[in-house]
């Protein structure tokens, strides 16, 4: 249901990308910049610039919304921005691909229960 998913902002941590390097890390914060790092690396490293897009020479973030429920798997991912020409939909495979590999995430908490989250993620395409 929807009103039971919470907006990153009302909760007291956040959904955690997981990763057995971050994983080793003491405290939440590292944890959490380990984690935010981890899933960048991952996305740039399997995002491919549509060409669609560089042929127009767009460029700009692509912003896919996705719920990271209580056990840590990922649903509801869809596009919320972007600036055309595929990238918000190649955004959206990247962010699919995560999901396929049936990565888990450490859900977010709200007073020490776990919680639905919304999150979003911002891609950004820019042309060199």
């Amino acid at each position: 249901m929807e009103e039971d998913i919470i907006n990153a902002k009302d909760a007291d941590e956040m959904p955690l990308y997981l990763h057995s390097e971050c994983n080793k890390q003491s405290d939440y914060e590292t944890r959490k910049r380990c984690a935010d790092r981890k899933m960048l690396e991952y996305v740039y490293k399997n995002v491919q610039y549509p060409s669609d897009a560089r042929q127009k020479g767009l460029q700009g973030d692509a912003v896919v919304t996705f719920v990271v429920e209580k056990d840590g798997t990922m649903s509801g991912l869809r596009i919320i921005s972007h600036p055309g020409g595929g990238v918000g939909e190649e955004a959206l495979r990247v962010m699919r691909l995560i999901q396929s590999k049936g990565v888990v995430w450490k859900p977010g908490k709200k007073a020490d229960m776990p919680v639905r989250v919304q999150f979003s993620m911002p891609v950004r395409f820019k042309l060199e």
